[in-house]
């Protein structure tokens, strides 16, 4: 994970504006909305998760549930793990660039004096 507000003794101050612009309304709805799709979807990687546990497992007589082909079960879970490296990426890349913003604030604004 990248720490996108990395403690250092030089402007605390800049870091509490930086925090305080991020609570804006705009991300709090986009975290809401991240919430409502990525619970369901870690929910659904735990029902593909037994699905595949029971395809794989030997047959039982006690269980008569319809089951997911195999094959059918790794595609799902391949295509959720494209799609989430993709997430992934748009989110490092806006880590990156929070993070080169902050780092040409913190090269403008003069550091105090040590004591």
């Amino acid at each position: 994970m990248v720490d996108l507000f990395p403690q250092s003794s030089a402007q605390p101050d800049l870091q509490n504006r930086v925090s305080k612009e991020l609570h804006d309304p705009a991300l709090s709805h986009l975290r809401e909305e991240i919430k409502q799709v990525m619970l369901p979807l870690l929910i659904r990687i735990f029902e593909l998760k037994a699905a595949a546990a029971q395809a794989t497992a030997s047959p039982s007589r006690l269980i008569q549930a319809k089951q997911e082909p195999i094959d059918q079960i790794a595609e799902k879970l391949q295509q959720l793990l494209k799609d989430l490296h993709l997430l992934g990426l748009f989110c490092q890349s806006a880590a990156v660039q929070a993070t080169k913003a902050l780092d040409e604030i913190n090269k403008e604004t003069p550091c105090p004096p040590p004591l």
